[in-house]
């Protein structure tokens, strides 16, 4: 479970976040279990992390502070930039648990105050309800929360999910700047020559520009991406022709069938990908690109789309006992048993009608005045739909005509109709989608 602000949690159980498992992010903390599962003897824990060998529960200390971060790009200049950070650290830590863990967190507020710095922590993609309590600053809670014993393994990430806070909490990065004063003279003179830097938004993986990733030749590597990034959709395409590329999981749920990526994957704000990498020895490194194509995706419209550039590179060793190893379609790894909880188990005959219909629209392509049929969104509003029956959704954007919006669903994941698999986030689109799911989590 990776945390942003600027964070996985691998149930075992950004920015875009990069796991690839597991290395990766040195910052890696286990429950017991999950120590188990991952073969290692022994693990050490660093200090203020309480394990409890008879609970089985992970006690993971979490404090929000501004954090300053000097950031390297890949043209050898560094960025200095402050932010709100768990620990101090960015990314934030990653975790492991498994069914049936404790996950406990101890959370400080030690942000300023004001109204912009209350958080809250929301475990995003678990089946856990309860999450989101709201934290002013200078506060402190512990929250405490158990992974069911049927839950789902897979990729899933926790944040801070305050209302209308979303975007300074998520995105996170606030360039530091220095007040302007007037001057009594200002010089002609200047430097034609200087250059600056204006080229748009820049991904960050895991904290680094584009960074380098080992991997062995011929050898299967899993990459865990998670769009972390506050408003906007990435795609990412897969490596260089001679590389194979198969897609794992959405959404932290393990696909039935896993098949070859031809296509840029379309990650949502929130979403989650996990893939699968075998590339053959060869001396350059292998890249792996965000490509914004709107010929290829015109529903997905122009905005909210994060410009093409390289996201990291892949270096392949130089030797490897599966070097000469030869693959085909007949030997990609393929699962052997996908477990899901019984509410995730789709009935033959559906819903011939909609519960309800939700239709999105805002004024201007600036996504101000955003509303759902035709109303602006209340804390107040209180729909209730009953625990254990099923739902049936319609839900599409009307305008703008030319923009996405990512649809989430709290603690649940829900089934697209007439697509593969299960999701919990994905980007809605002018064209009515059908998702179905039952409500078995108490929010």
């Amino acid at each position: 479970m990776t945390g942003n602000p600027h964070a996985a949690l691998c149930c075992l159980l950004s920015w875009v976040l990069l796991q690839r498992w597991v290395v990766g992010l040195d910052y890696t903390l286990a429950s017991p279990r999950a120590h188990r599962w991952l073969h290692v003897a022994t693990m050490e824990t660093p200090d203020g992390i309480n394990i409890d060998l008879v609970e089985q529960q992970l006690v993971v200390p979490l404090t929000l502070v501004p954090t300053r971060v000097e950031l390297e790009m890949q043209d050898s200049t560094f960025l200095h930039v402050t932010t709100r950070a768990f620990n101090g650290s960015v990314p934030a830590p990653t975790l492991v648990v498994t069914p049936g863990d404790h996950l406990v967190f101890d959370v400080t507020n030690d942000l300023g105050p004001g109204a912009a710095n209350h958080t809250s922590l929301h475990l995003h993609g678990l089946h856990i309800g309860h999450d989101g309590v709201a934290l002013a600053p200078g506060s402190k809670r512990v929250f405490k929360f158990i992974v069911p014993w049927d839950h789902p393994s897979g990729t899933f990430w926790y944040h801070p999910h305050v209302h209308g806070l979303l975007n300074a909490q998520i995105g996170g990065l606030l360039a530091e700047g220095h007040a302007a004063t007037e001057e009594d003279h200002l010089s002609r003179h200047f430097n034609a020559r200087l250059e600056s830097n204006c080229s748009g938004l820049h991904v960050l993986v895991n904290g680094l520009s584009v960074p380098t990733i080992d991997v062995q030749p011929h050898a299967w590597t899993r990459l865990r991406y998670i769009n972390a990034i506050a408003n906007n959709l990435v795609e990412i395409a897969p490596p260089a022709a001679n590389c194979t590329t198969l897609l794992l999981a959405r959404d932290g749920i393990t696909l039935h069938t896993w098949s070859p990526v031809v296509e840029a994957i379309v990650v949502p704000p929130g979403g989650r990908a996990d893939v699968l990498v075998q590339c053959p020895r060869q001396t350059e490194d292998i890249t792996i690109d965000i490509v914004k194509d709107l010929a290829r995706s015109p529903e997905l419209g122009h905005h909210h789309r994060v410009p093409s550039q390289r996201l990291l590179r892949l270096r392949i060793a130089p030797e490897s006992a599966l070097e000469h190893t030869i693959v085909t379609a007949s030997a990609w790894p393929q699962p052997l048993r996908v477990s899901l909880p019984s509410y995730m188990m789709t009935p033959r005959a559906l819903p011939q009608a909609c519960n309800y219909n939700y239709t999105f629209m805002a004024n201007d392509t600036a996504m101000r005045g955003y509303g759902v049929n035709g109303e602006a969104f209340s804390m107040a509003s209180r729909d209730s739909i009953v625990v254990g029956s099923p739902q049936l959704w319609c839900v599409r954007i009307a305008a703008p005509s030319d923009v996405n919006h990512p649809f989430h669903i709290h603690n649940t994941h829900f089934h697209v109709l007439g697509q593969a698999g299960w999701r919990d986030t994905i980007p809605l689109l002018h064209g009515t989608l059908q998702i179905w799911y039952i409500c078995f989590v108490l929010l």
